[in-house]
């Protein structure tokens, strides 16, 4: 639950996405954004950037509602 388990997570999360694992992405990035809001904020700029990974995950997976929800 630390924080920097919530960057690692999101960054792997990110290469999921890019190898179009969008189900194991959408695991990781899920997981990371939980734990970042909790450690640090939900405006921490870390934090931000797991959102801006699952607006991408969602776009690329053809899900722009769930997408639209993190924008």
């Amino acid at each position: 639950g630390h924080w920097r388990e919530g960057a690692s997570r999101s960054g792997y999360g990110a290469c999921l996405t890019a190898m179009e694992r969008f189900a194991e992405a959408e695991e990781e990035l899920l997981k990371a954004h939980s734990i970042l809001v909790d450690q640090v904020g939900a405006t921490d700029i870390a934090t931000e950037g797991a959102r801006e990974r699952l607006v991408v995950l969602y776009d690329a997976w053809g899900k722009p509602k769930i997408a639209d929800d993190y924008r």
